[in-house]
């Protein structure tokens, strides 16, 4: 486990510890905080989506509703 600045003293610092020390993977904060920040944008999105279509069958129901009554009841007013 390396714990430190990854680009000092020079830039490459990070891939030469990779290299000195053989590592498969390779886990950083910036890695697992950018994850983490998909996972919930991405979980967002879905309920976002998941809200509008269920928003937009509602006022379809809506009025699919007032037109079959309408259709039924002749004498229905949407103002009394």
């Amino acid at each position: 486990m390396f714990e430190g600045v990854p680009n000092y003293p020079s830039i490459n610092r990070m891939s030469q510890i990779v290299d000195k020390h053989k590592v498969n993977i390779l886990y950083s904060l910036f890695f697992i905080l950018y994850s983490l920040f998909f996972i919930l944008y991405s979980l967002f999105f879905i309920l976002y989506s998941l809200f509008f279509i269920l928003y937009s069958l509602f006022f379809i129901l809506y009025s699919l509703f007032f037109i079959l009554y309408s259709l039924f009841f002749k004498d229905f007013r949407l103002c009394r």
